[in-house]
């Protein structure tokens, strides 16, 4: 189980895996870092879509990227409804400077 919680800037990071607990707290927002805050990023967003049950299988299953804070969301979704509430998801995340949104409404 990965718990995410708090700013990306000061943002602590709990890691619990059966009878292991390990606490992060990243550095302020480098290049040198850059890359967890990203992970961070899409591991938050993927976290939020996953749990909302309302959602299709097809919008669980998203492809989400993210570079230096710009988040990128593909593929298909059953309807417009999904695709604003996926990309409302990933402008909430903290961190998040930009989201591009090719997501595709399929029909049934």
């Amino acid at each position: 189980m990965l718990v995410l919680s708090g700013l990306l800037t000061t943002a602590t990071v709990v890691a619990i895996e059966p009878g292991d607990v390990r606490i992060i707290t990243p550095r302020p927002v480098s290049p040198e870092n850059q890359g967890d805050v990203d992970a961070v990023i899409t591991a938050q967003i993927r976290a939020s879509i996953s749990s909302d049950q309302s959602l299709s299988n097809n919008a669980h299953n998203v492809s989400i990227s993210t570079d230096s804070g710009i988040v990128i969301l593909k593929g298909p979704v059953d309807s417009e409804d999904e695709r604003a509430a996926i990309e409302a998801k990933a402008r909430g995340v903290d961190g998040v400077k930009e989201v591009t949104s090719q997501l595709e409404v399929v029909s049934r």
